[in-house]
């Protein structure tokens, strides 16, 4: 695709561009429920976006979604349902992730990250850089980081004291439930007691995220939200941070 369109640089990443190469419009319409959508009226397509999504990161990711299920070929809410009422059949792809995953390549390629998130240092300074960009959310850029690098390490969303969800290395050696209670004395539950999240790394106890030891330690560098009420946080074994690893707060 980037081919395709002649993506060679961030400036290139003109979705509504990449849209018409695949014989789709943009259009900003009322959704509920959704924050964009695939709509197929005869021969015309249209990727429509839900006018309350004002956020142009989340703007941009929701339109590379769409155009993931266009490029792939997945089929639209109107062509799996045969009638009104009628059961959508049981599918063995899970299309969502696969339109998330063709968002995130065409988004943030992998071509142009790999070396960042390779050589380190582990931490949110580098999805922080990716967002800034290439137009796309702290929390894509972080999932993205933990997808490219080989560092052990997990990317973490909380909302209100709880994990929403965890993005884990292969090589990260726990793994992190979601519904987990955030533990206070980590950096997000620092977010979440204060209002506010420590600028720097900082060493934390592992328990506080994961079955360990209680003399286990890890480093976590996190960044609140407080429009959303949410906690981004990067989470890696002391010591295992690549080189020229940042600086942790005791």
């Amino acid at each position: 695709m980037h081919r395709r369109c002649g993506v060679r640089a961030s400036e290139h990443l003109r979705l509504e561009v990449i849209a018409a190469h695949c014989g789709a419009t943009i259009d900003v319409a009322r959704i509920d429920g959704a924050l964009a959508q695939l709509v197929r009226r005869g021969r015309k397509v249209q990727i429509l976006l839900a006018d309350h999504v004002t956020d142009l990161a989340a703007q941009r990711f929701s339109i590379a979604h769409e155009l993931g299920h266009l490029v792939l070929g997945h089929p639209t809410p109107q062509a799996v349902t045969a009638a009104k009422g009628a059961p959508v059949p049981a599918q063995e792809r899970d299309h969502e992730e696969e339109a998330n995953a063709f968002a995130a390549e065409l988004l943030m390629p992998a071509a142009w990250l790999r070396h960042r998130c390779e050589v380190g240092p582990v931490g949110l300074d580098v999805p922080r850089q990716i967002s800034q960009e290439l137009g796309v959310s702290i929390l894509a850029s972080a999932i993205r980081f933990v997808e490219l690098t080989t560092h052990p390490c997990a990317a973490v969303l909380s909302r209100k004291q709880v994990v929403q969800w965890a993005a884990v290395t292969d090589t990260f050696p726990h793994a992190i439930t979601r519904g987990r209670t955030v533990a206070q004395t980590s950096a997000a539950g620092a977010f979440f007691t204060t209002g506010r999240a420590p600028d720097q790394p900082q060493r934390v106890a592992a328990a506080d995220w994961v079955d360990a030891p209680s003399e286990s330690v890890m480093v976590e560098h996190a960044a609140g939200s407080p429009e959303l009420g949410t906690v981004i946080s990067m989470i890696w074994p002391e010591g295992s941070g690549g080189s020229g690893a940042a600086q942790c707060a005791a």
